[in-house]
């Protein structure tokens, strides 16, 4: 398999499990946060970050393709999976 493909794939399954925790922090399943749309939104840039710096380690900074590449591989399928999810997951689930 290609790497961009493999570094694809890790960060939409790492998009999908920010999601539920950034689900579970804005509908206030966690008690000691309360509703906080903030800290929802941190979760899903900080697991972007440290995937990110998972990749580049497993296969390699040449490998990952510097900035540019990362950005069409990583930062984009993730943000788009992330915020899809965590939208379907916040009205579903929502006390409406």
């Amino acid at each position: 398999m290609e790497t961009g493909l493999k570094v694809c794939l890790i960060h939409v399954v790492a998009a999908i499990l920010a999601s539920i925790a950034s689900a579970a922090l804005s509908l206030g399943w966690l008690s000691f946060f309360g509703e906080n749309m903030v800290f929802a939104s941190l979760i899903g840039l900080v697991v972007l970050y440290v995937v990110g710096q998972l990749c580049e380690r497993i296969f390699g900074k040449e490998e990952v393709g510097g900035f540019r590449r990362w950005l069409s591989d990583g930062i984009i399928p993730f943000g788009l999976v992330w915020f899809v999810v965590w939208t379907l997951l916040f009205n579903y689930l929502g006390p409406f």
